[in-house]
């Protein structure tokens, strides 16, 4: 149906009883269509590239959120009929995408080669509406946790210079809530002497700040 006909479809199913709602079952089926041949299409890639795999999905939920706005005039059970699609409509069990995507959505936080923020936002917006605050509590902690790191850094930074410490190298890490993010496997490696350095003048700060908590260094290669 070409887009500056759908206006007038939808005006035309107003008027018919259940029209409507037949229309947004037709969407919603053909969008699911198309996003499960999107899915196919890459999937051996996007089982294990999880980014992949949220692009992919992001890509036609974009496309048919241009039609939803420009035909359909944001209806919005046309809003949530797209909305339904999004993600569990192609995956049956969802426990397994949740241990899947939460462990794959910490590597790429961990790295920062999150294709982007704005992008996973949105996706945990949907799967929170769609599956409730509790499925999707741990990945908002985390994505928190890595703010509330980069204002941590930014702090340490200040705090070296009120010190008159030159650390001779750019240092930075993250604050991992223990009980939010995966298990990380931890190497056993010698560091050198500037990192170790750098490692006891950021625990003595952070202590300072935070009496009675511990910090546990975890030396991870994402």
């Amino acid at each position: 149906m070409h887009k500056e006909t759908n206006p007038r479809c939808l005006q035309l199913c107003e008027r018919v009883e259940d029209g409507l709602n037949n229309l947004r079952s037709a969407l919603e089926s053909h969008i699911t269509k198309e996003g499960l041949a999107a899915i196919a299409k890459v999937a051996d890639t996007a089982f294990t590239d999880a980014k992949l795999y949220v692009t992919t999905i992001l890509t036609v939920h974009n496309r048919y959120s241009s039609l939803v706005g420009s035909a359909f005039q944001n209806e919005s059970g046309f809003i949530q009929a797209l909305d339904k699609m999004v993600v569990f409509k192609y995956i049956e069990d969802k426990d397994v995408f949740s241990k899947f995507y939460t462990k794959m959505f910490s590597k790429r936080l961990i790295s920062e080669t999150s294709a982007s923020e704005e992008a996973e936002v949105s996706l945990i917006n949907k799967l929170k509406q769609m599956c409730g605050f509790e499925y999707t509590n741990r990945l908002s902690k985390m994505i928190n946790d890595t703010q509330i790191s980069k204002d941590s850094c930014a702090e340490f930074r200040d705090y070296l210079a009120n010190q008159n410490v030159d650390l001779g190298i750019d240092f930075n890490m993250l604050i991992l809530s223990s009980g939010s993010w995966p298990a990380l496997p931890t190497l056993k490696m010698h560091l050198p002497q500037k990192l170790n350095l750098a490692i006891e003048h950021f625990t003595s700060f952070y202590n300072s700040k935070h009496n009675g908590r511990k910090l546990t260094w975890v030396r991870f290669v994402p």
